[in-house]
C-alpha cells in the first residue's frame, strides 16, 4: 500500500509538472510571451536612459569646465606675456646713467590676440523656377565658405597666423634707485613710453630704497 501511495504521489507531481510547462502553461502561452517582450523593451529602455543621462552629464561637466580651462589658459599666456616685457625693460632702463638697480612691474588690459588667414570663396547658383502661370523665374543662390588656413609641417598641422595684435597695457611700475632724481625719473618715463608704447599716465616711477 505504501508503494502504491508512493505511486500515486508521484504521478500527481508529474501532472503537475507536465501542466506547468504545456503549451497552455504561463510560460509558453502567447500572452507570457507578450509579457516577455514587453518586459525586455522595458529593460532596454531603461538602459538607454541610463546611459543618455550618463554621456549628459559627462558633456555637461565638460561645458562647464571649458570656461574654466580657457579662462586659466589665457591667464598662464598673459603672465608669461608680462614677465618677458618686465625682463626685457628691467634690461634696457638698467643701462640708462644714474638709473642704478631697477624692477619693473607691467599689468596688462588683454593678452596677444592672433589674426589667422582665412580661406574665403564666394559662390553664385541660378535656379530657374516655373510658376502655375507657366511663366519662369531667375533666381540666385549665394553661397559663402570661409575656414582657416592650416599648414601640415612635420606631421603636425598648424594655422597660419596673418597679423599678430601686441597686447593692450593697462600700467608700469617702474622703482629704481635714481628715481629720486626728477632728471632720472623723466627719462625713466620718456623710456618707458618709447619702448612701450603707453601713455605717460599709466606709467608710475618711484624712487627704491638705497
Amino acid at each position: 500500500m505504501r508503494w502504491i501511495d508512493t505511486m500515486a504521489k508521484q504521478d500527481r507531481e508529474g501532472n503537475i509538472l507536465n501542466n506547468l510547462f504545456s503549451n497552455e502553461s504561463f510560460f509558453n502561452s502567447d500572452k507570457s510571451n507578450l509579457l516577455r517582450y514587453l518586459f525586455v523593451l522595458i529593460l532596454v529602455g531603461v538602459f538607454l536612459m541610463l546611459i543618455g543621462n550618463f554621456f549628459d552629464s559627462k558633456q555637461r561637466n565638460r561645458s562647464n569646465s571649458s570656461p574654466q580651462q580657457n579662462h586659466k589658459q589665457q591667464s598662464e599666456l598673459n603672465s608669461s606675456v608680462e614677465e618677458r616685457l618686465e625682463s626685457r625693460l628691467e634690461e634696457v632702463l638698467s643701462q640708462v646713467a644714474g638709473v642704478g638697480s631697477v624692477s619693473v612691474n607691467i599689468t596688462l588690459e588683454t593678452g596677444p590676440k592672433y589674426i589667422y588667414a582665412r580661406d574665403d570663396e564666394d559662390s553664385t547658383k541660378k535656379i530657374m523656377e516655373n510658376d502655375k502661370s507657366g511663366g519662369a523665374r531667375e533666381t540666385e543662390q549665394q553661397q559663402k565658405r570661409s575656414q582657416i588656413v592650416v599648414l601640415n609641417q612635420g606631421g603636425t598641422s598648424k594655422a597660419v597666423i596673418k597679423k599678430k595684435v601686441q597686447p593692450q597695457i593697462r600700467g608700469v611700475l617702474v622703482v629704481a634707485e635714481g628715481a629720486s632724481n626728477s632728471r632720472i625719473k623723466a627719462n625713466l618715463i620718456a623710456a618707458v613710453k618709447v619702448g612701450l608704447g603707453v601713455e605717460s599716465y599709466k606709467i608710475k616711477v618711484l624712487a627704491k630704497e638705497r
